[in-house]
């Protein structure tokens, strides 16, 4: 992981991405911590939508990077996709979120609401 980390760092995210995308779920997972580190959105990302602190799936982007599609659902269409009108209303999910769903530094009385909330 360290290496994938210094090819990064050497090339610049974009080069690396071309480089490295696909190649594994190792080069996969250092792209993605690049991405969370730096607050950069791309489909297929999951992030936590922070009015809400649901978890989503980034399926379009539609304004370079500004403004995405997302749905609940990993594998949504994009016609079943909800908007969010900005990137600054989302931030990355950890895999520990990914796995409860939800934003996991909230009080146990807001998360155990989430749950009931469609």
């Amino acid at each position: 992981m360290q290496a994938n980390k210094i090819i990064i760092k050497r090339l610049g995210y974009e080069k690396a991405k071309v480089m490295l995308q696909g190649l594994g779920n190792e080069y996969d997972a250092a792209l993605l911590e690049y991405r969370r580190q730096h607050n950069i959105f791309e489909v297929g990302d999951p992030v936590i939508r922070k009015w809400n602190n649901q978890l989503y799936w980034i399926i379009s982007d539609i304004d370079n990077g500004s403004e995405f599609l997302i749905h609940k659902n990993k594998d949504a269409k994009f016609k079943d996709c909800k908007v969010c009108e900005l990137h600054c209303n989302l931030s990355h999910a950890t895999d520990a979120e990914i796995e409860a769903y939800c934003r996991l530094d909230l009080p146990e009385s807001v998360v155990k609401s989430l749950g009931e909330v469609s």
